[in-house]
């Protein structure tokens, strides 16, 4: 059989059409709407545990904290919402460094926080981190966090990254869902 070799850019290509479908599958889900009671610590378990040998491999230092935190949206895009965050911020953190899930209810709301000790996001595009094809690293295709925004959209919650800052050093990045609680 002939030896086949992928390059980079074919890689990339692959990517791309993937998450080309992916928004194009989020679109389709966007008419049922949030119409099933979700579990935010078990769907963020649940994307861990997928992608734990992810974060095996990195040597990565990974904790999670959670109590029950529901409300109405679509489990399926969820899912995709926190398996993209997650890789992301796999992705950026360097090998050894330290990653964490935090999924709590305050106030009436749903709240999951992702940190990371990667190098966080340059000011200069802390503007457009969401917009499609923005990239401030130099692997991924920039669609990935724009998947984030529309799925979190579509389901009508509230997505903020921010980088963690201490005594005036970047140390990684935080980013933060909120969903109305059910």
């Amino acid at each position: 059989a002939p030896h086949v070799v992928f390059t980079q850019s074919d890689v990339r290509a692959v990517q791309l059409a993937n998450q080309m479908l992916m928004l194009a599958k989020i679109e389709q889900q966007r008419s049922l709407g949030p119409h099933e009671r979700c579990h935010l610590d078990k769907l963020a378990r649940a994307a861990v545990l997928e992608l734990s040998p992810l974060i095996a491999e990195k040597n990565l230092d990974f904790e999670i904290t959670s109590e029950d935190a529901q409300f109405m949206g679509n489990a399926w895009l969820v899912g995709e919402l926190l398996r993209n965050l997650l890789s992301n911020a796999i992705r950026h953190t360097p090998e050894g460094g330290r990653l964490g899930i935090d999924v709590a209810r305050r106030d009436g709301r749903a709240i999951l926080c992702l940190w990371d000790s990667g190098g966080g996001i340059p000011d200069t595009q802390q503007q457009c981190v969401f917009a499609p094809f923005a990239s401030f690293s130099h692997h991924g295709t920039g669609l990935g966090l724009a998947i984030c925004k529309e799925i979190v959209d579509t389901l009508g919650g509230e997505i903020d990254l921010t980088n963690r800052v201490e005594e005036g050093l970047t140390v990684g990045l935080e980013a933060r869902v909120t969903f109305q609680a059910a």
